[in-house]
Order: structure tokens, then C-alpha cells, then sequence
């Protein structure tokens, strides 16, 4: 597969699977947005994972509802009922509409019409991967600091 492309899901959409595809992209992002993006991603997911909540699962979900909405207002409401229900906790519940909101932001300085969902899209598919990513190297810390408290005895 050359760059660029994509595969095709069973139901002709493209594959937008958490852990491959890309979301569809409305025009390419510039190095200078993907560079923001990751940023952004990276910042919240060290803010999520020193919380209880979310878990990798409810990040991918989040992430799944965020390729199916069909519209950016669809994704924020979802966002705030996760929050609502606990799913996400309250406070990086709100750093990330807060996000959600500066990809709006984003999308008219760029003056892509629909581009704000499309710009939440990869923010969030770079959230779910740098998340995971925190995630492990937290449970290798708690490993490694069990395995150190085992020795001192």
C-alpha cells in the first residue's frame, strides 16, 4: 500500500480501526496542524492517565463514536454524556472539549467547511494512541516499583 491510501472496510468505508487506518481526511493535513494535533493528543493523554477513568476501552469508544458522529456537535454532545455518566472524568472531560472546541477554531481558520469533525477525528485517534501508550509505561512503573518493594524484604 503506497501512501495515501486506504483500505476498505466490508461496509466500504474506510478503515478507521483504533489501532490502524486513518480518519478520512476532507484535504491533507499541513506538518505544522499534525504537529499541533500530536501535541495536543499527547498533553491529554498524561492528563488521562493519571485519572481512574477513562480506560483504553472508553478512549476507543470514544474514538469509534467520534468516526461515526455525523457531525462535530454530534461528538461534542457524546463527550459531555460520557462525562455526565463518569465515563470520563470531569476535569480532563473539559480540557478535552476545550480541545474539541479549538479544532472548531482551527477549521475556520483554515476555512474548511466540516473540518472541524475531521480535525477531532485525528485528534482523537492521536489522543487514543498516546494514551495507550502512557497507559503501558504506568503499569511498567507499578511493575518495576512492586518488583523493587519485594526486594527490600
Amino acid at each position: 500500500m503506497t501512501t495515501g491510501e486506504t483500505t476498505q472496510a466490508a461496509n466500504g468505508r474506510e478503515d478507521m480501526a483504533p489501532g490502524g487506518g486513518r480518519p478520512p481526511a476532507a484535504g491533507p493535513l499541513s506538518p505544522e496542524v499534525e504537529d499541533h494535533l500530536l501535541a495536543r493528543a499527547e498533553s491529554l493523554a498524561q492528563a488521562f492517565a493519571g485519572e481512574k477513568q477513562p480506560t483504553v476501552t472508553g478512549l476507543r469508544n470514544l474514538l469509534e463514536a467520534a468516526i461515526e458522529a455525523q457531525s462535530f456537535n454530534v461528538l461534542v454532545a457524546f463527550v459531555k454524556y460520557q462525562i455526565g455518566r463518569d465515563v470520563l472524568p470531569l476535569d480532563t472531560g473539559r480540557k478535552l472539549l476545550d480541545r474539541l472546541e479549538e479544532m472548531r477554531g482551527l477549521a475556520k481558520r483554515r476555512e474548511t467547511p466540516g473540518g472541524e469533525l475531521q480535525l477531532a477525528r485525528y485528534l482523537l485517534a492521536f489522543l487514543y494512541r498516546a494514551f495507550v501508550y502512557e497507559h503501558r509505561l504506568r503499569e511498567q512503573r507499578g511493575r518495576e516499583r512492586a518488583e523493587g518493594d519485594g526486594d527490600d524484604r
